[in-house]
C-alpha cells in the first residue's frame, strides 16, 4: 500500500461532509403539545424536541413559543394545545428521522415539518429562544 490509498477514504469522507453541508435546507416544524402538560412545565418537553432535531443532524436556529391556543377542532379529545415552532437547518434526509421520533412522543398531539422560506423578524435577531440579545 502506498500513502495515496490511505488518504482516499478520508478525502472522500471530507467531500461527502462538505456536500451534505451544501445540501442543507432551513426547515420549520410546528408542534402542538398536550394542554395537560402545563402542570409539569413545558421547558423540558420543548427541549426534548430540540434534542431530537440535533440528534438527527439538525442545527437549531430559533424557537418560537406561541403558548396555549384553542384548536379549530378537537384533536385526540383535546380542544386546546401548546404551540411551539422550531426553525432549524438540516440535510434533506433529517426531517424523516425527526418525524419518526416525534411521532413516538405521546406529548405531541400534532406536528408538521416544511421547508421554510420565512422566519419571523424577532427570531432572526433573537436566536434559539427568540429573545432579543
Amino acid at each position: 500500500m502506498n500513502g495515496m490509498e490511505l488518504t482516499m477514504p478520508h478525502q472522500t469522507m471530507v467531500h461527502v461532509q462538505r456536500r451534505q453541508m451544501e445540501d442543507q435546507k432551513t426547515y420549520e416544524m410546528a408542534t402542538i403539545f398536550r394542554p395537560d402538560l402545563e402542570e409539569q412545565g413545558f421547558d423540558p418537553i420543548t427541549n426534548t424536541v430540540e434534542n431530537i432535531i440535533t440528534s438527527a443532524g439538525g442545527e437549531m436556529i430559533a424557537k418560537d413559543i406561541w403558548g396555549m391556543r384553542e384548536l379549530a377542532y378537537p384533536i385526540k379529545k383535546n380542544t386546546s394545545g401548546y404551540y411551539v415552532f422550531y426553525y432549524f437547518k438540516a440535510a434533506p434526509d433529517a426531517p424523516h428521522k425527526i418525524r419518526d421520533a416525534v411521532m413516538l412522543n405521546e406529548n405531541i398531539v400534532r406536528h408538521m415539518i416544511i421547508v421554510s422560506e420565512f422566519m419571523p423578524e424577532k427570531l432572526r435577531k433573537g436566536g434559539v429562544d427568540g429573545q432579543e440579545q
